[in-house]
């Protein structure tokens, strides 16, 4: 509609167009609006299953079902679907064209969580993407293994290896163009998510041998390094570090310079992660390096991925000198390493110094940011800082939700308080799993309000009385 409308305009036609403007603009209204209907019953229905009230949680999923094709929640709705009893309609739904790969995946893992094996193994085998496929299996494999289900995990990992080994049949004429596409899978996707199962299971050796598999020298880099955080979490100190120097080794090899960036940022946030923190300062001056040979247009974005990378180990002077650049960070992923700065400043109590930063960055007053701080002044025991931070949020929603983990983190009584705020402030269901454990009976008539109410966009805030 919007393209229609500036044809019109080019046109000479402005009353046209400006009507048409109008629709389009309300159209994206109502969509939005939607969406967050069928996010609301989602997250009602969730909560409602948390209470045990399965009866109003499959009533809710069906309204978000309804809704689910133009507003695009499967991955939400698939859960909660599980969660709610209605295990066939998940699966039916994991296998619709509309839903992403991402589906079936949560989908089959809630199947698992409910109790139901086989049909959780069943939803994971029928990904067609051989990559898909087998980050669903270890997925399983992954939930089986933090249940202490060890001999199924372990089952279900050797299956999605060999899934990878085994050539899938395909005809003739197309098997030049479906063979490169399951390299890329299994090189970019397979084997990475394998290793990783594999190191979460302890088997050092299998974890070491898939990595080695890779040959793209990317795809390797970053494999590598998250199976050596993993098996040094493991206590397999030796063959992190071997795998480390092998991710370094690879990393050198990208001649590409924004990749490499990105490379060498993991691999100094990994240093210290595999024992050896003194090589961090050399891989942060090659990572500079590289941001400084980048194109002009994004030298800025990768200082401040450098940036986040030394605050990540306490090189808080080089990552304030990254951090600033002569205009305002506008693209997300810049903004996000400017955070990450402030995060780790505030984590190790110099918090005062992260506020500067985003001051002087231009980021003083960033919702997102202020949020994520929020939580980090919690972790770090400073609830009354933080308290004023999320007090000070511009953004209903996220002020909302602040305030909610604050309430969370709290007192019984103290959360009731924080709680009422929360639901003044904005986006009400960001408060439910609070209020669910605060006051279960008010969730319940909050659950019946809402679905009594016939023009559900435009309820922006539930009469809770929450025991006032």
């Amino acid at each position: 509609m919007a393209s229609l409308a500036s044809r019109l305009l080019d046109a000479g036609r402005p009353e046209d167009a400006s009507l048409l403007a109008d629709d389009a603009e309300n159209t994206a209204r109502l969509v939005v609006a939607r969406k967050r209907l069928a996010e609301s019953f989602i997250a009602l229905a969730e909560t409602m299953c948390r209470l045990g009230d399965l009866f109003r949680a499959d009533v809710l999923v069906s309204r978000a079902e309804s809704l689910a094709e133009e507003t695009g929640t499967f991955i939400a709705l698939g859960a909660a679907m599980v969660r709610a009893g209605r295990h066939a309609a998940a699966r039916r739904l994991a296998t619709l064209p509309e839903s992403d790969d991402p589906v079936a995946i949560e989908v089959a893992r809630a199947l698992l969580q409910a109790g139901e094996f086989d049909q959780a193994l069943d939803v994971a085998r029928s990904q067609g993407d051989i990559g898909w496929r087998v980050q669903a299996l270890a997925a399983l494999a992954d939930d089986l293994a933090e249940a202490d289900d060890l001999d199924r995990a372990r089952g279900i990992a050797d299956e999605a290896a060999l899934c990878l080994t085994t050539p899938s049949s395909v005809d003739a004429e197309q098997e030049e163009h479906f063979s490169a596409l399951a390299e890329m899978s299994r090189e970019y996707i397979g084997w990475p998510r394998l290793a990783e199962t594999f190191a979460k299971l302890g088997q050092g050796t299998d974890a070491e041998a898939i990595v080695l598999k890779i040959r793209q020298p990317s795809a390797r880099t970053r494999s590598a390094t998250s199976v050596a955080r993993l098996l040094a979490s493991k206590g397999d100190t030796v063959r992190a570090v071997r795998l480390f120097k092998e991710a370094e080794r690879a990393a050198v090899t990208d001649s590409d310079n924004v990749n490499l960036v990105r490379l060498l940022s993991d691999l100094v946030r990994t240093a210290g992660i595999v024992g050896i923190a003194d090589s961090a300062a050399s891989l942060l001056d090659r990572a500079e390096s590289a941001a400084a040979n980048a194109s002009d247009s994004m030298q800025d974005q990768l200082m401040a991925m450098v940036a986040a990378a030394a605050a990540s180990v306490g090189e808080f002077d080089r990552a304030e000198r990254l951090s600033y650049t002569e205009t305002k960070p506008a693209w997300d992923s810049h903004i996000q390493h400017i955070s990450d700065v402030a995060e780790a400043m505030t984590a190790a109590g110099e918090h005062p110094r992260a506020e500067q930063l985003l001051a002087k960055v231009g980021l003083g007053r960033h919702p997102a940011t202020q949020a994520r701080l929020v939580k980090t002044l919690l972790d770090c025991g400073q609830t009354d800082a933080a308290l004023r931070l999320a007090r000070s949020i511009d953004a209903p929603d996220l002020a909302a939700t602040s305030l909610a983990v604050i309430a969370a983190s709290g007192s019984r009584d103290h959360a009731r308080e924080l709680l009422l705020e929360s639901l003044q402030s904005g986006d009400w269901s960001t408060s439910l799993t609070v209020l669910a454990d605060a006051d279960p009976i008010a969730v319940i008539s909050l659950a019946d309000e809402f679905l009594l109410v016939q023009d559900h966009a435009t309820m922006a805030s539930p009469r809770l009385a929450l025991g006032t």
